[in-house]
């Protein structure tokens, strides 16, 4: 339960074996690189930054082509992947030697290939996309059987094609007839909203027949043009896909061949990441004309490592080591012992915690766990849960931060399989009944309620009390006195005073008294940044206001009966549901065990993510608010970082 302690390194090489140096930092992985100024060395120094020139911007282009290749891949054959794969993500071991190898793959021609095969695809898409919208234009007119080519004006005659609204028709044909006696009236088709028409008018009375119909909503007819009819021009449009569809399956079948490669790209485009990162990284480091320079930060307990590797691989490479400054901030891993790591990831979550600060992880593992389990309150869950995050842990290869979560998940598993046992929880307790080593929260609820209540007043307790160790630590007791002390006197007496009631009146008493001691030494403590001492009485009131935050704190605690009792009545209610589905014939037996195995899955993730959430809150708000400040910055090892492949060792 400790910030592990760090060193500054400086190495120096010859510039020859820069990317070596590199090389070999990126294989470590233990090894934070800072960027280095030439202003901070000594003056007079012949430094410059260090450029990677030219090279990175090629290597830029290949990841874009290469990912350009997957992307094209990916789209049209998604590779297969199970179902732990889709939840978790997986990598593929490889070892470095075979990864060098494949950073000699030529990839170029199946870019080119792609890219052909893509255009392809897209000027027979676009190809599609004309004709079907062709066919749109056309579909309504389907019973029109002139050519749409036809002339549809001459010297004497006008023809206009298009569709007027169903509840005029009668309407506007009567007074068509009336103001042009001379037109033709042809109806070609219907649907609910309109009637498509062909209107034969005289040419100069063309104005007229227009104005008359646009009373009627008319609209005139969109149609290609065609030396056939509209039957015809749709037909020859559904041809013409068939034959594109042929090509695109062709060209289909084209890319499958190119799927082979799939994982030689993958690894490629890995490898060329890692000699991009290296790249980047370079750009931290200063140079002369002759040597190269870089400074970074490394565990302690890695630094033999460090200068055995460098100063033993490589010919030029110096190492120096040295301890941080007194008040010199260093990036913080934490160093906590194998049951407490895991919960590291609630800290990085929240805030990591400074060097000159405790690290209270293992205290934080002892009480999530303690209240996840209390939150989650059945052994069947409990088994589930740890037996699903063991198999990933085993199956998957994770990022640290997904590989210990699973891991927190895990450990909560196994304390929720004892929290089971003493509660009598095994996927509900109306099936499977197994008696309690302790008590039942479903029949008693409130000697569950007065356990959260007495674990979280301990909870709160114990953050009050590192807050206390950490003002004595800075030499501040008087801080530790005023901030803490009194509050817990405060709080423990009202407790005391409310639990004690009228049955032992000697402890009320004595409870009276040591809550108004401490009351007033909190108001005349409270403000005590203030000189003026009306501002400072003031502050000090308005501090003890503060009590009814404690008090709310302790009421939130509550949310593990609430969460306890909802995955119990959840189960119980799924297996109720699950036996009555069960008496139907034929079937019944099917449907209950669907809903036993589906409703148990579906509680089991409620209430894994409820607890996580509430449990993970108990901690951020109601215990770091008493004592934690964080504010420290994560260490960030120069380390091998890919997506599709892991490096075996």
């Amino acid at each position: 339960m400790a910030v592990a302690p760090m060193k500054r390194l400086l190495v120096a090489a010859h510039r020859s074996e820069r990317e070596e140096l590199l090389h070999e930092l990126q294989r470590l992985g233990v090894v934070e690189i800072q960027e280095l100024d030439p202003k901070d060395l000594e003056e007079g120094a012949r430094v410059v930054k260090e450029t990677p020139g030219d090279e990175l911007l090629s290597l830029e282009d290949k990841l874009g082509e290469v990912r350009y290749v997957l992307d094209f891949l990916d789209r049209h054959f998604p590779p297969p992947r199970t179902l732990i794969e889709q939840f978790a993500g997986s990598k593929v071991p490889i070892d470095e030697e075979e990864l060098e190898k494949i950073g000699e793959f030529d990839y170029g021609e199946i870019y080119q290939e792609c890219r052909r095969l893509d255009e392809a695809l897209t000027e027979l898409n676009n190809k599609k996309s004309r004709l079907q919208t062709s066919m749109e234009q056309v579909e309504p007119w389907l019973k029109l059987d002139i050519s749409l080519d036809a002339p549809v004006e001459t010297d004497w005659v006008r023809v206009l094609i298009g569709s007027i609204a169903l509840r005029g028709e009668v309407e506007a044909a009567s007074e068509l007839k009336e103001a042009v006696p001379e037109s033709c009236w042809v109806e070609v088709d219907r649907d609910r909203d309109r009637v498509r028409l062909v209107i034969i008018i005289p040419r100069d009375e063309a104005e007229k027949v227009q104005e008359i119909l646009a009373r009627y909503d008319y609209t005139p007819a969109v149609l290609p043009r065609y030396g056939g009819t509209a039957q015809e021009f749709y037909e020859g449009c559904q041809e013409e896909i068939a034959r594109l569809d042929e090509e695109g399956a062709k060209v289909i079948e084209a890319i499958k061949e190119l799927v082979e490669y799939r994982f030689q790209l993958r690894a490629l485009y890995d490898y060329l990441g890692l000699s991009r990162d290296r790249l980047l990284a370079a750009t931290n480091l200063v140079r002369t004309e002759k040597a190269c320079l870089l400074e970074g930060w490394v565990k302690e307990e890695d630094v033999d490592e460090v200068v055995d590797r460098l100063e033993g691989r490589l010919e030029s490479a110096a190492v120096q080591v040295r301890d941080p400054e007194p008040d010199e901030e260093t990036p913080v891993a934490l160093d906590n012992g194998p049951l407490s790591r895991p919960f590291e990831v609630l800290m990085q979550l929240y805030s990591l915690p400074t060097r000159f600060q405790l690290d209270p992880t293992g205290l934080v593992a002892f009480f999530f766990g303690l209240f996840f389990a209390m939150a989650m309150t059945d052994a069947g869950y409990g088994i589930m849960l740890a037996a699903i995050c063991f198999i990933l842990l085993r199956k998957v290869h994770m990022s640290p931060l997904g590989e210990r979560t699973f891991q927190l998940l895990f450990l909560g598993g196994l304390a929720t399989i004892v929290a089971g046992v003493l509660s009598g929880g095994w996927w509900g307790d109306n099936i499977i009944t197994i008696k309690p080593l302790w008590f039942s929260p479903s029949a008693q609820p409130l000697t569950f309620l007065l356990l959260s209540f007495g674990l979280g007043i301990v909870h709160l307790y114990v953050g009050m009390a590192l807050g206390f160790y950490e003002n004595v630590r800075k030499g501040d007791i008087l801080a530790g006195i005023y901030d803490q002390v009194l509050w817990m006197v405060l709080v423990g007496s009202l407790i005391l005073w409310v639990a004690a009631g009228e049955a032992y009146p000697g402890l009320v008493n004595i409870a009276k008294w040591a809550a108004i001691i401490s009351s007033v030494g909190i108001i005349l403590t409270g403000g005590r940044e203030h000189k003026n001492i009306l501002v400072r009485l003031a502050g000090g009131i308005y501090s003890l206001y503060n009590v009814s935050g404690y008090l709310s704190d302790i009421l939130s605690y509550s949310r593990l009966l609430g969460l306890g009792m909802a995955t119990g009545i959840i189960a119980n209610v799924i297996n109720i549901v699950a036996m009555m589905v069960f008496q139907l014939p034929v079937i019944g037996p099917i449907g209950a065990v669907l809903i036993l195995v589906g409703g148990h899955l579906f509680n089991l993730f409620i209430s894994v993510v409820g607890s996580y959430v509430h449990c993970s809150r108990l901690q951020y708000v109601e215990f770091f608010g008493k004592f934690y400040e964080g504010g420290g910055r994560a260490f960030a090892p120069f380390a091998p970082e890919t997506k599709y492949v892991y490096l075996e060792e």
